[in-house]
């Protein structure tokens, strides 16, 4: 046997016995959410956030992606100092209704009939998540088919839906955090 073939071979054991890797297991919305809540109604933090989504419409769609709100493109372009202080959206405390409520930019590169739009997000105790457009004076739509997962360093990542009879189906992910200042 030859040390090549020799060295191959442990190389293929090793391979072949090492634990495979799987993403996160998905868990309770309610779990985070809520702890998240009960927090916030004893130090009134916010929640900060990430997001994007696809929607599928027409020939293929459109991906758009959320920012702080008032961010405009057309006067902070991508990959800027001053685009990624405006990364992150923030929801506040609402103490009367015990939800996370605000509005954030979303983001269009492809639209081609406006760069961003204005949508509020609110998220509920049992882990509910909510979108509505501000920009067209849209209804509330809750986000179906939600998963969550836990991230790193007490994450929220939730993925989920909302149909839009005539305009396609948006396909969002979100990472939200408290806000540790």
């Amino acid at each position: 046997m030859n040390v090549v073939s020799s060295i191959s071979g442990v190389a293929l054991a090793i391979a072949l016995s090492a634990a495979p890797a799987y993403a996160s297991a998905p868990i309770a919305c309610s779990t985070r959410v809520d702890s998240f809540l009960n927090a916030s109604r004893s130090d009134g933090k916010r929640v900060l956030g990430i997001g994007s989504a696809v929607t599928a419409r027409g020939a293929l769609g459109f991906t758009h992606f959320a920012m702080a709100q008032g961010y405009q493109i057309e006067t902070t372009p991508l990959h800027t100092p001053a685009a990624a202080q405006s990364a992150t959206f923030a929801l506040g405390y609402n103490a009367t209704s015990d939800v996370f409520t605000g509005d954030f930019t979303e983001v269009f590169t492809d639209r081609g009939n406006g760069d961003e739009d204005r949508t509020s997000l609110w998220v509920a105790r049992g882990g509910s998540f909510w979108l509505r457009s501000v920009t067209w004076s849209g209804s509330w739509l809750q986000l179906q088919n939600v998963v969550c997962y836990a991230g790193p360093q007490n994450q929220l990542v939730v993925t989920g839906s909302i149909d839009n009879p005539g305009f396609g189906s948006d396909h969002w992910s979100f990472v939200l955090v408290r806000d540790a200042q």
